[in-house]
Parts: C-alpha cells; sequence; structure tokens
C-alpha cells in the first residue's frame, strides 16, 4: 500500500502538469511566435515545438511513474533536481518582472503555480513515509 506522502505527491504533481500544459496552451502561439524570430530556431515548424513540449511532458510522465508507482530513489532525485532547474527559472523571471522586463501576465502567474506546485509536490518525496516507499526492496 501507497503511503499517504505519495498520494498527495501524485495529487500535486499531476495537478502541476495540468496547471502547466493550460499555461503552455495558452503560451503556444507566442511560443512559436518565439522560435520563428530567433535565428537558430528559424526554420524549426509546429511539428519540433509540439515534439519538444511532447518530449518535456513524456518525461515529466516518466518521473511520476517511476517515483509514485515504482518507488524509484533515482526518480525522487531527479524530480528534486527538475525542481531546483525551476527554481533558477523562477528567480530570472522574478528579477525580469521587478525589473520591469517581463510582465504579469495570466501565463507567469499560471507556469509560477505550476511551479508552486510542483515544489509543494516535491516535499512529500522527502517525507518520513516516503522515505520507507523509497527503501524499499523488491520482493523475490
Amino acid at each position: 500500500m501507497k503511503p499517504s506522502s505519495i498520494v498527495q505527491f501524485e495529487r500535486l504533481f499531476l495537478g502541476s502538469l495540468a496547471v502547466r500544459a493550460l499555461s503552455d496552451a495558452i503560451a503556444f502561439g507566442a511560443t512559436l511566435q518565439a522560435t520563428k524570430a530567433n535565428a537558430l530556431t528559424a526554420t524549426y515548424g509546429v511539428g519540433a515545438v509540439l515534439a519538444t513540449f511532447a518530449i518535456v511532458y513524456l518525461a515529466m510522465a516518466a518521473l511520476w511513474y517511476f517515483a509514485a508507482r515504482r518507488g524509484s530513489a533515482v526518480a525522487k532525485w531527479l524530480i528534486a533536481a527538475w525542481f531546483v532547474t525551476g527554481a533558477c527559472f523562477t528567480a530570472y523571471g522574478v528579477f525580469l518582472l521587478l525589473t520591469g522586463r517581463m510582465s504579469l501576465g495570466l501565463v507567469t502567474v499560471l507556469s509560477w503555480a505550476a511551479f508552486g506546485l510542483l515544489g509543494w509536490a516535491t516535499s512529500y518525496l522527502f517525507k518520513p513515509d516516503a522515505d520507507a516507499w523509497f527503501a524499499k526492496k523488491p520482493s523475490a
């Protein structure tokens, strides 16, 4: 039976994915325009942008599966690393906002909400009952 911390992790992590997907869907047009405006990515089309989104969401779904369903400590630490990386990007976003180089719109609010949910979810991976979940040994 799964510990309550892992159940709560699943809810919050999947909620974070849903909010992130909503944010990405709203920002899709702007993302595509930014891709076309950049000299390095100007030749990329809609397919490349969609493939990038698919890869990211598949990676996140795989991390969720291996952490919550298989008890993989590697997945737990990769999720934690993903969160720390997101913290760096969020801090940079706050800097841009405070210096007036970025506006606070719906996509930004949704992205930060998704990040907050990811942080909350990640914290449940480090609760004592979750430690027991990740320490379990497969039966022979």
